[in-house]
């Protein structure tokens, strides 16, 4: 097995590399180091470690806040957008991919129109639809809208990763028989399973640190989602930085479980169209 020789290139993409880490890691471990501050402590010394580690501000938060009723809310919202983008962008993809319809190109240009347009633009018709059909201060319209706004970028990477599925496999399953969902179901998920999962942990991770739309379409305390009450962390304890970064802290928690978890997945499914 031949060594690896530390030429400079490798040293200098070596050390570019662990620069960025550390760019990217230092402000985590200040917030994490924050949290364990009180405000008196944070305002002499702002950047210095914790002289001792207190737990006061999670008890003010616990306290005021029911993370346990906010959290159901999120994981609620989160989970059901995930599967239902999944069911319906990898359906599409798969259509958009092996299937010939009218209209398929100008479905492709909108979907593609919709990529670049930012969701601010279509605030106020949003809002008028769903208040006419009565899903202001509900979580089934927070969930449609996280659905409906993830279809242009998903449908397009189940698309890319479908084109490259042989027709040959397609064309047998029809000669067997098989319909358009048994395809999908037998042949086409269980081929882009990479591209499932990496999609859902992205997705995931936008629905649950998603604050425009939660912020506008539900204004109702039981309904609210942990990202958006804690948010108003600024507005009653902005003047206490270490118990907004504690906030802040609480909120990241399942992102990490999550990434950690799942982060295998996640570099082999983004990775899969690239390498097909």
């Amino acid at each position: 097995m031949k060594s690896k020789k530390f030429t400079p290139s490798r040293v200098f993409v070596f050390l570019l590399l662990a620069f960025t880490a550390l760019g990217t890691l230092a402000p985590f471990f200040y917030m994490v180091m924050t949290t364990f501050k009180e405000k008196s402590e944070y305002m002499v010394n702002m950047f210095g470690l914790p002289k001792k580690i207190s737990f006061f501000n999670y008890k003010i938060i616990f306290e005021n806040y029911d993370i346990f009723r906010l959290n159901i809310n999120s994981f609620v919202v989160v989970t059901i957008s995930v599967i239902g983008t999944l069911i319906v962008t990898s359906m599409a993809g798969y259509s958009m991919a092996k299937l010939d319809f009218k209209g398929k190109k100008l479905l492709y240009a909108l979907i593609a129109f919709c990529m670049i347009m930012p969701g601010q633009v279509l605030m106020i018709p949003v809002y008028h639809i769903l208040s006419k059909l009565g899903l202001i201060n509900s979580l089934l319209g927070l969930i449609l809208i996280y659905v409906t706004s993830s279809i242009p970028f998903a449908t397009f990477l189940f698309q890319v990763n479908c084109k490259s599925i042989d027709d040959g496999i397609i064309e047998a399953a029809k000669i067997e028989g098989a319909g358009f969902i048994k395809i999908y179901i037998k042949i086409i998920l269980p081929l882009i399973k990479p591209t499932l999962a990496a999609v859902a942990i992205l997705q995931f991770i936008s629905y649950w640190n998603e604050l425009f739309w939660a912020m506008i379409l539900v204004q109702k305390e039981s309904q609210r989602t942990l990202t958006v009450a804690l948010v108003s962390l600024t507005g009653r304890f902005g003047s206490n930085m270490p118990l907004v970064y504690t906030g802040l802290f609480i909120n990241c928690i399942p992102i990490i479980i999550i990434f950690f978890i799942f982060q295998k997945q996640l570099i082999k499914g983004t990775s899969a169209g690239a390498i097909k």
